[in-house]
C-alpha cells in the first residue's frame, strides 16, 4: 500500500535516478520492473510510451520480424491466461504487428479504443494474479493526450492487485487519478546548504582549499543536485 506513488519535482532534482535506483533495487530481489518515459521531443507521437512499455512486456524488439513479434506475444499471454486468445487478432493489430491471416473484426476508432483498454485492465490482474510487479512511469508531463488516457486505465486498473505503479512529473502536472485513496505523492525538494557540502564531498573530497566552496555552490545552483555535479563538472574542466 499503497498501488501507485507520485514522485513530483523540478527539472534536475532527481525524480529519475530515484525511481532508477528503487527499479533496480527490485530487479535485484527478482521483481519485475516495466518502463517506459515521456520525451519532449515526441509529444506529438501518439501512444509512444503506452507502445514502448507494452513491447518490453511482451520483449518485442524492432529487429523481431512479425512472425517473431506475434510468436512472443501469443506465447506470454496465452501462458498467462489461455483465455487472451480471442484478443490476439486485436493485441497484434494495436502492436503494429497485425497478423494478414486472423485480421481483427472492423470497428471504428472508439470501439477499438474501449477494447484496448479493457484489454489492457484484464492483462494486468491477470499478471497481478502470477506474481508482483513494479511498473515504473517517467515524466507523465510530456505524455501526449491518447497515452494520458492510458496511465488513467492503468492507473484505475491497478486498485485491488499486487501491482505498485510509480510515476515521476513536474509540479505543474495535474491529472484527476491524483485523488484515488490509494495513490500516495512523494515531493522531491531541492538539497539544503548541508546536504549539498555533503554532495561536494563525495564528488570533490575534503582539501581545506574548497572551503566556502559548497555556500558559493548552494547560492549559484539553489540546491539543485544537478545543476550542483553540472557546476563542479565544470569547475573541474576549467581547471
Amino acid at each position: 500500500r499503497p498501488q501507485v506513488v507520485g514522485v513530483v519535482a523540478d527539472a534536475g532534482v532527481g525524480k529519475s535516478r530515484l525511481c532508477d535506483t528503487f527499479a533496480a533495487r527490485c530487479r535485484s530481489r527478482g521483481i519485475p520492473v516495466y518502463h517506459a518515459a515521456g520525451r519532449a521531443h515526441a509529444q506529438s507521437v501518439p501512444l509512444l510510451p503506452v507502445l514502448e512499455i507494452m513491447r518490453e512486456y511482451f520483449d518485442v524488439t524492432d529487429l523481431d520480424s512479425g512472425q517473431m513479434a506475434r510468436e512472443r506475444i501469443a506465447g506470454k499471454l496465452l501462458l498467462l491466461d489461455a483465455g487472451f486468445a480471442d484478443d490476439l487478432p486485436l493485441v497484434f493489430d494495436f502492436l503494429m504487428v497485425p497478423d494478414p491471416e486472423r485480421p481483427p473484426p472492423r470497428m471504428d476508432a472508439e470501439a477499438r479504443r474501449r477494447l484496448v483498454l479493457d484489454f489492457t485492465k484484464r492483462m494486468i490482474h491477470a499478471q497481478s494474479a502470477r506474481e508482483p510487479g513494479v511498473t515504473v512511469l517517467e515524466d507523465l508531463h510530456w505524455w501526449d493526450e491518447a497515452s494520458s488516457e492510458f496511465l488513467a486505465n492503468h492507473i484505475e486498473a491497478t486498485q485491488g492487485t499486487r501491482a505498485l505503479t510509480i510515476v515521476n512529473f513536474r509540479p505543474e502536472y495535474l491529472a484527476s487519478w491524483m485523488s484515488k485513496s490509494y495513490y500516495h505523492q512523494i515531493p522531491l525538494a531541492p538539497l539544503g546548504r548541508q546536504a549539498v557540502e555533503v554532495l561536494l564531498r563525495d564528488l570533490l573530497g575534503s582539501d581545506s582549499s574548497l572551503d566556502g566552496l559548497g555556500e558559493v555552490i548552494h547560492e549559484r545552483t539553489a540546491g539543485n543536485p544537478f545543476f550542483v555535479e553540472e557546476v563542479v563538472r565544470s569547475l573541474v574542466e576549467n581547471g
